[in-house]
């Protein structure tokens, strides 16, 4: 039976037609030199090297082309080479003799080869080589032994095939794009689809190729030899596709899920001649969402001013995510952050340190999570916060025509004050106090100036109480107001409000009401004085009054007179001085003073009051008014009466105290004085006296003002006064 080895004839060479021929063997994937000889014995030049190939689709043109070589030489001669063997073929001068030097064979490079060279004498020389590659025995049957290094396959004709056996090479691991795969591949995102290739270039026997999972062979029941099924409903697709020599498997990965991160994938092949299988890994990294959001907190109430403690923890994500903490839309910042590796992912604990505060009461926590390797996505959790605090109050103004801005209203207005209270728990008392004075809803309040609107809301975080002020007047509104707030935690008081009641002028109580005259004799000519008639006023505000003076006689033709402004001045803001002279001796006018300022005044409105003054003719003056005791011992007392008249000439009037025994009627003392003020010593010990004090003029006498001098014991030091009811 003929035996080949590496599949050719044993001979150097035979004849066939009229070329002589070398044989070359090599191995698949291997290289070979195919001998070309350029020398020459009469010291001729080559100047051109010609390869040509023999097969049955050659069209008897050159692959290769050495190109003005005489003149340059081998290595820089123009090298022509067909793109069939560019990259892989080169011609050599540094062996003896020159060859062409193949590499990366595989068996559709077996064949005959010719090389011609054609000398500078004109000489052509020509070499014919068989190039045999291993594996290139066509089977008749699959059956081969392996025996040592070397493969015997049986022919059809049943010549035996010997060829060298080739170990399987470490297979590489490529994508879809072919780019070599290694390590961990991605990171990619969930239900990505995912093609790996396993290629095993060398091997004979062919190498086998087994993928796992985790270490963990893949069984794929619909697996075929040229099969590419995308549309399978298996999670891992595997195909094989035919190759000249070593090996190609192909992986489909199917939707990539969680269950893929960190998942190892490999791909271990081995032939009959491999010591052991040679394997080549790969593990997958993945982009994921989030599992869980959750804020972690220590309690289901905090104290105001309390430090607090809360954690927001973050799973699954991949890459670690940011964690972001808002109060409503406030960020705040994280006091610490700690990232730990998982299986599925990672986990992400922000802890936050946060020191309540009442106006947090109610608001939610937030802990924001986004992954930037998932643009616009977020994950959140959150929890309210219930932060428990005494009463936060805060007064103020609402309402009105006039701004409370600056808590200033107009007389008659109807003012509202509003007194915002956040509590919790719930404000259980709310008080109003006016000057530190309380104030009370009660009847008499609403039906004369104040009204007091109290609402408090039961689980209410925010209560709202209102006190309005009906017809404001500065007397009895004027002031600062308060409001008092209780729940179970204590009691505040809130911001001052200072109120303040703008109204028209009107006439100051201490303005002297009436003015009499006497006519003064100069010889035998008797003269009326000029009265100076002071008009003072009470307003608010009191820059730029503007004072009118007018007049009407009461005792004949009660005609009206306004006067002119040269016959008064304005002493001050609030101050008017007019210059009155009577037109006879029997005349009575009434005179007004009469000021405005900017206060608005409607006919809803109580407008200025004007000071009013009587002019009369000096005669028997009217009783004193406003007598009492302003200090008293056991053995004296001091007495004053209001002084509110103006004379022409006050040394034509005195005042006149008797002091009486209020039980038997006794006159004890009589006292005279300039001035309505009287001091009288020795009183009788244990005894209660009536005053009686009288005005004097020319005229004669006033009625008399009595006033109760009550006895006085010992260690008691002061006494009350009042009129008796007695008359003389």
């Amino acid at each position: 039976m003929p035996v080949h080895q590496g599949c050719a004839q044993a001979s150097e060479g035979y004849a066939h037609n009229w070329l002589p021929y070398h044989v070359v063997s090599a191995e698949a994937g291997g290289s070979a030199g195919l001998p070309c000889d350029i020398d020459s014995e009469l010291a001729d030049e080559p100047v051109l090297v010609r390869w040509f190939r023999f097969t049955n689709s050659s069209d008897g043109a050159p692959f290769y082309i050495l190109d003005d070589v005489q003149r340059r030489g081998i290595w820089n001669a123009n090298h022509d080479i067909s793109v069939d063997f560019a990259g892989r073929a080169y011609f050599s001068a540094l062996s003896s003799p020159a060859s062409l030097q193949l590499s990366r064979l595989g068996p559709a490079d077996a064949g005959r080869y010719l090389c011609s060279v054609s000398f500078h004498s004109g000489e052509v020389r020509t070499h014919n080589v068989s190039l045999r590659v291993g594996g290139m025995c066509q089977l008749a049957s699959s059956q081969y032994l392996v025996e040592a290094r070397f493969m015997f396959q049986v022919y059809s004709n049943g010549d035996i095939c010997l060829m060298n056996v080739v170990s399987a090479s470490v297979p590489v691991l490529t994508d879809g794009e072919g780019s070599i795969l290694a390590s961990t591949i991605g990171p990619y995102y969930i239900g990505h689809n995912l093609r790996i290739n396993c290629i095993v270039e060398k091997g004979l026997p062919t190498p086998s190729i087994v993928w796992k999972h985790n270490g963990v062979p893949i069984v794929d029941a619909n697996a075929s030899e040229g099969s590419d099924d995308r549309s399978s409903t298996n999670k891992y697709r595997v195909i094989a596709r035919p190759r000249t020599e070593g090996a190609h498997s192909i992986l489909n990965i199917g939707r990539l899920g969680r269950d893929e991160l960190r998942a190892t994938f490999s791909c271990e092949t081995s032939n009959e001649i491999s010591e052991q299988p040679l394997e080549t890994a790969i593990t997958i990294d993945l982009i994921l969402p989030p599992l869980t959001v959750e804020v972690e907190h220590g309690g289901v109430s905090y104290t105001a001013g309390a430090q607090a403690e809360f954690r927001c923890r973050v799973t699954g994500s991949r890459p670690f995510p940011v964690v972001t903490w808002l109060l409503a839309t406030r960020k705040l910042e994280a006091f610490f952050s700690h990232v730990s590796d998982e299986d599925d992912g990672n986990t992400t604990v922000s802890t936050l340190l946060l020191t309540m505060s009442p106006v947090e009461n109610g608001q939610k926590l937030i802990c924001r999570v986004i992954n930037h390797q998932l643009p616009g996505s977020t994950w959140e959790d959150s929890v309210e916060l219930n932060i428990i605090h005494p009463p936060v109050v805060f007064l103020r103004g609402i309402g009105g025509q006039d701004t409370l801005d600056a808590h200033v209203v107009s007389q008659s207005q109807d003012v509202t004050l509003e007194c915002t209270i956040t509590a919790n728990p719930p404000a259980t008392r709310v008080f109003w106090t006016l000057n530190d004075r309380l104030l009370e809803d009660n009847a008499v309040m609403r039906n004369s100036t104040l009204s007091a609107t109290t609402t408090i809301g039961k689980p209410m975080r925010f209560q709202t109480t209102r006190l309005t002020l009906r017809n404001a007047t500065a007397s009895q509104h004027n002031g600062r107001y308060n409001c008092d707030v209780t729940n179970p935690l204590g009691s505040v008081r809130s911001n001052d409000l200072d109120l303040r009641v703008r109204y028209p002028p009107r006439c100051h109580p201490s303005v002297d009401k009436v003015y009499r005259y006497g006519a003064s004799s100069k010889g035998s000519t008797k003269t009326i004085p000029t009265l100076a008639i002071r008009c003072h006023m009470d307003a608010d505000p009191v820059d730029r009054l503007r004072f009118t003076w007018i007049a009407y006689n009461t005792s004949g033709s009660r005609e009206w007179h306004v006067f002119h402004p040269s016959t008064y001045q304005v002493l001050n803001e609030t101050t008017s001085l007019l210059s009155y002279r009577p037109s006879s001796m029997n005349e009575e006018t009434t005179i007004e003073c009469w000021a405005n300022n900017t206060v608005y005044v409607n006919n809803s409105t109580k407008g200025p009051e004007p000071c009013v003054f009587h002019v009369e003719q000096y005669g028997v003056p009217p009783t004193l008014e406003g007598c009492q005791v302003i200090n008293q011992a056991q053995s004296w007392f001091s007495l004053e009466c209001d002084s509110l008249r103006e004379l022409d000439d006050k040394s034509k009037e005195f005042y006149v105290l008797e002091l009486y025994n209020a039980d038997n009627g006794q006159l004890l003392v009589n006292v005279t004085s300039d001035e309505p003020a009287f001091q009288v010593t020795d009183l009788p010990d244990a005894t209660e006296c009536i005053a009686q004090v009288f005005a004097v003029n020319d005229k004669g006498r006033s009625d008399p003002s009595r006033v109760i001098i009550q006895a006085i014991s010992p260690p008691s030091k002061l006494l009350t006064s009042g009129r008796h009811r007695f008359t003389q």
